[in-house]
């Protein structure tokens, strides 16, 4: 750390980056130094004429290193919690060692691999912490001894040259407070060495945990197939001959659970207000909603599909905020997704039986009464007799309401012609299946491979009923907000209301799909399996010279790019749909805006994407400068096109809606893209035109500053017509044309004399471009009219045909006899 940093910090009390800011820059414009030789580590002496002034910025330096050691209230915290959470470590890894001796169910170390996740995640923050505190006081340290090099060197000159004593004791006294000042920083560093140790040490011991889990994991497996029990007749036997009571192992799992509970009430109090912020959001939301249903329903025969949310509005409000549990709580306890999977039920069994068909109603209340059932069997040791004779009686009463579902004669319940969805009868069979199984072998004494296939089955179904629930509500809520006043003041709801709803549909309906997914694969114990088989195959890399590409490489590119153009999409959309047209801008500046959003968007996903896929972005300026020369002449006519484009965006010589003539092509221009722009003419082709010929070559643009047309219209009168009369007749019949400009004012001239008639012409602006030809013809037709009334008459082309007698001898087809001029 320099002086000057210290100083920074002191004086101005700006934040450690700024300061380091300002002292780079004052480096970057000193003096270089110069070149370093063996003698360059030796202090140089102050002269006697600076020791004054450098004395005060000594001091300063000083005062701001000693400020740093001022106890922080981070590092203070840090220092208290470390010991505490020690033991709860300690606790927790006996608790593994007992797993591992005794052997576990894998819902109990699930719970452990959480703890050790947030125990985990608690060090990795208070790590961090530590980690910049030492190198604060690693700088002051430097800057320090550094400083009191300097001022060594200068006493040790001074006495040699016999400076007066006052300065020789101003010189002591910067030195002895330089030491002092040097060891409170090196001790204060030596006490956060010591707790970084610590945190060091309990990093590595919960890493190894971990290990530790993820092996046993992998063990319990690999013996889901393989018989862990005796039958379940012999276990109900032996338990009635054992005087063991289930309540002492009950009243354990619970006072564990509340111990849990509360250490996490304690321990993240905020996340609990934040959930209890959601749910009070979502219960004023709904009750609003509620109380405006009725006028809401009777306007709207869409808002029907909501109005099990609406007559419903806490039981919505509860199941949405519920489900959001584990995004509020990622690394909450077990507990805390139990006590949200019990308050789960009500709204379930308010909600879900008037969003499906009759036939599904035993379905629902049959899951709803299964979980419950599930939620205080876990408090037995799943290995007990009691245990396995409660679950096997659940996975028998859950595979009969299955066969009940499945059977066609049940179905009755389902209106006339409908059918359930394939996939659903294909679950529901799949579903009995594993049940069956699950009934089976706990009952022969594969007890593992019954509570997987059982337990997974029941759950995953709950966990799917859950998130349709949440699906429907959520998507009810969205459907009546986008029909409020508030919403609907923006342009894009009031234009694409079905369009944002079918979108915000698809994204929930992929969450949930995800979240099921997820959340299954966990039930079912194959989540870590799945993990490592994906992350193994995503590490499989292709090598090509000193590049290496992996799949997963390839997976995060594809991902980003395509994240890029949803967001692309989204943006220009807003910007098109609802801020530029709140802004008055020029033609044509609001398309160039937007698109070019789209594009910078594009580009930095792009540079993105190559981040993601691993490519170091150094390398890829050079393979981009090398590559240049080839693309340029390889892709020239593209990079035309490309360049055009851009040109078009912002020079504006063509923009969108204009009414263009190119190579023969009279239509009006769509679109702009990258390459190449649309017109569609009038007739309804839509004709591809390279940006590069709207830059080079000639372009008639009928719109490009208004949306003026003029309009000529030819009358012929027949000869005798008073041309003064005409003239002011067509004027007036232009002028009562409401979309006729009265400036420029409506021109009749006479044009000539014709072969038939009194030649004029009438000429008009209209600023309807798009509609100039139907104007035209209006003001034809009252032209004709006009004429009609004033009795002026439109005369037909005439000729005149003059007959002249022929000899009979031509008649006869006899040569005439020539004859000389003077001849009769």
């Amino acid at each position: 750390m320099t002086p000057s940093f210290v100083a920074c910090r002191a004086r101005i009390g700006r934040s450690a980056l700024g300061c380091l800011l300002v002292a780079s820059i004052t480096a970057a414009f000193a003096a270089p130094a110069p070149a370093q030789t063996e003698d360059a580590a030796t202090p140089t002496p102050l002269a006697l004429s600076e020791i004054a002034e450098q004395a005060e910025a000594a001091d300063e330096t000083i005062r701001a290193v000693r400020q740093q050691l001022q106890p922080d209230p981070k590092i203070t915290a840090i220092e208290s919690v470390l010991p505490e959470q020690l033991p709860r470590i300690d606790e927790l890894l006996a608790e593994l060692r007992e797993v591992g001796d005794e052997g576990a169910a894998p819902g109990r170390l699930e719970e452990l691999d959480r703890e050790f996740r947030v125990q985990s995640n608690a060090l990795g923050e208070r790590r961090g912490l530590i980690a910049d505190r030492l190198e604060d006081l690693e700088e002051s340290l430097t800057s320090i001894a550094q400083l009191r090099g300097v001022w060594a060197a200068t006493r040790t000159q001074a006495t040699r040259d016999g400076a007066p004593a006052s300065i020789r004791e101003t010189l002591d006294a910067m030195v002895t407070t330089l030491l002092a000042t040097e060891r409170e920083v090196a001790n204060r560093r030596s006490l956060l060495l010591v707790v970084q140790n610590q945190i060091a040490q309990q990093s590595s011991r919960i890493a190894d945990a971990t290990e530790r889990i993820a092996a046993r994991r992998t063990a319990l497996r690999g013996r889901v197939f393989q018989r862990d029990g005796p039958p379940l007749w012999s276990a109900f036997q032996r338990a009635m001959e054992s005087a063991e009571t289930p309540l002492g192992p009950a009243r354990a799992a619970l006072a564990t659970d509340a111990k849990a509970f509360r250490e996490y009430v304690g321990r993240q109090p905020d996340r609990l207000l934040v959930h209890g912020a959601v749910l009070l959001a979502l219960l004023v939301l709904t009750l609003w909603m509620w109380r405006h249903r009725a006028a809401w329903l009777g306007e709207n025969e869409e808002l029907e599909a909501s109005r099990t949310v609406l007559d419903h509005p806490v039981a919505s409000a509860v199941l949405v905020a519920l489900i959001l549990t584990p995004v509020v709580h990622p690394l909450a306890p077990p507990v805390i997704e139990d006590l949200a999977g019990l308050g789960l039920v009500i709204p379930v069994v308010t909600l879900l039986p008037r969003m499906v068909s009759r036939a599904l109603h035993p379905a629902v209340y049959g899951l709803a009464g299964f979980y419950l059932v599930d939620q205080l069997r876990g408090f037995v040791d799943p290995g007990t007799a009691l245990a396995r004779s409660v679950f096997a009686i659940e996975t028998a009463a859950a595979a009969g309401v299955l066969v009940w579902m499945t059977r066609p004669a049940r179905l009755t319940g389902l209106p006339t012609g409908v059918r359930l969805p394939k996939s659903l009868g294909l679950a529901l069979r799949a579903g009995l299946a594993l049940l069956v199984v699950a009934l089976g072998a706990n009952i022969v004494g594969f007890v593992s491979l019954g509570y997987v296939a059982g337990e997974g089955t029941l759950n995953s179904a709950y966990i799917a009923l859950v998130l349709f629930g949440g699906f429907r509500a959520s998507q009810a809520i969205m459907r009546v907000l986008l029909r409020t006043r508030a919403l609907r003041q923006l342009r894009m709801v009031r234009t694409h209301p079905a369009l944002i709803l079918r979108r915000g549909s698809w994204l929930l309906g992929v969450a949930a799909l995800g979240a099921w997914a997820y959340l299954s694969a966990t039930t079912f114990q194959v989540r870590d399996f799945i993990e490592t088989r994906v992350s193994a195959a995503a590490g499989a890399s292709v090598r090509f010279g000193e590049y290496e590409i992996s799949l997963g490489d390839v997976i995060a590119f594809g991902l980003t790019i395509f994240a890029a153009f949803v967001l692309a999409r989204i943006i220009r959309f807003v910007l098109d749909e609802d801020v530029l047209p709140r802004i008055a801008l020029p033609r044509g500046v609001g398309h160039a805006v937007s698109a070019s959003a789209r594009y910078l968007v594009l580009l930095f996903g792009f540079v993105l994407a190559l981040a993601a896929g691993g490519l170091d972005l150094n390398r890829f300026t050079i393979l981009a400068g090398a590559f240049g020369v080839g693309i340029g002449f390889g892709l020239q006519n593209v990079v035309n096109n490309f360049v055009s484009g851009l040109i078009l965006l912002f020079e504006r010589p063509v923009q969108v809606g204009d009414a263009v003539e190119v190579k023969g092509a009279f239509g009006e221009v769509k679109r702009i893209g990258i390459r190449s722009s649309t017109v569609r003419t009038f007739q309804g082709a839509e004709v591809i035109v390279p940006n590069a010929n709207l830059i080079s070559e000639e372009v008639v643009n009928w719109t490009l500053s208004d949306q003026l047309r003029r309009l000529e219209i030819r009358v012929g009168v027949e000869y005798g017509t008073d041309p003064k009369r005409v003239l002011a007749l067509l004027e007036e019949v232009a002028k009562a044309n409401p979309d006729v400009k009265t400036y420029p004012p409506p021109l009749a001239l006479f044009l000539g004399f014709g072969d038939s008639s009194l030649d004029f012409e009438l000429r008009a602006w209209t600023g309807r471009f798009e509609t100039y030809l139907k104007v035209q013809s209006d003001v034809t037709i009252a032209i004709n009219d006009a004429l009609a009334a004033a009795d002026i008459t439109v005369p037909f082309p005439q000729r005149d045909l003059y007959l002249k007698s022929v000899p009979d001898a031509a008649a006869r087809g006899q040569r005439p006899t020539e004859r000389g001029p003077d001849d009769g």
